[in-house]
């Protein structure tokens, strides 16, 4: 996936210009055959409940609807929209808020990005790293393997998030990422390969 955030401001009080139903709107026809899952939300308007059942039983919902409820949302102040076109196995499109201070957008789809680029004024690449990191946010579990042929025994951390995709980073050397896989059996087996085995349990994601 490429990435973009938006930082659309209003002239006369510096707040976003831009919201999430802006957004879908701009997904055209592509919108009705997605469907979405909502994570880490806090917004408000006159559905903001509804909104947020939606994210706290982890239900998806078609972009139709979700465009009907974002319609009636005054500010989303942080949350992660991942949709999910034509019943795709793995995510599509990513739409992250964070503190009300941009909209970050990530699509396998250039043609979606192109048509953000030309309708809003503020819009910059993300750098590759910050899309890597945005990814293993929405934690699924994390799991810590060992290499106990080395001395001291060298450790890895594995994370899945909730699309299924797999990243494991390496402590020793500030967290930095090792391995990006598209399922959890990629960077299962490029562990195993180098000698790694995994500690037995898995640390959930917090909820």
């Amino acid at each position: 996936m490429r990435g973009i955030t938006i930082s659309d401001r209003q002239p006369n009080n510096n707040t976003l210009a831009v919201n999430l139903a802006d957004i879908l709107q701009l997904l055209g026809q592509k919108l009705a055959s997605t469907e979405w899952e909502i994570s880490d939300l806090e917004c408000l308007g006159t559905d903001s409940d509804s909104l947020h059942q939606l994210a706290d039983t982890k239900t998806r919902v078609s972009g139709e609807i979700l465009l009907q409820i974002a319609s009636n949302i005054t500010q989303v102040i942080d949350g992660t929209f991942v949709g999910y076109l034509d019943n795709a196995p793995e995510s599509n499109i990513i739409v992250r808020v964070v503190d009300s201070s941009a909209y970050d957008v990530e699509s396998s789809d250039e043609s979606i990005l192109t048509v953000l680029r030309q309708r809003f004024q503020q819009v910059e690449d993300l750098p590759e790293v910050e899309i890597q990191a945005n990814k293993a946010l929405n934690l699924q579990f994390t799991e810590l393997w060992i290499d106990r042929t080395a001395f001291p025994p060298q450790v890895l951390i594995l994370i899945t998030n909730t699309s299924g995709q797999s990243y494991v980073y390496n402590p020793s050397e500030n967290y930095q990422l090792s391995f990006a896989g598209d399922t959890y059996e990629a960077s299962q087996t490029w562990l195993l390969t180098r000698q790694y085995q995994r500690v037995e349990g898995r640390l959930p994601a917090l909820t």
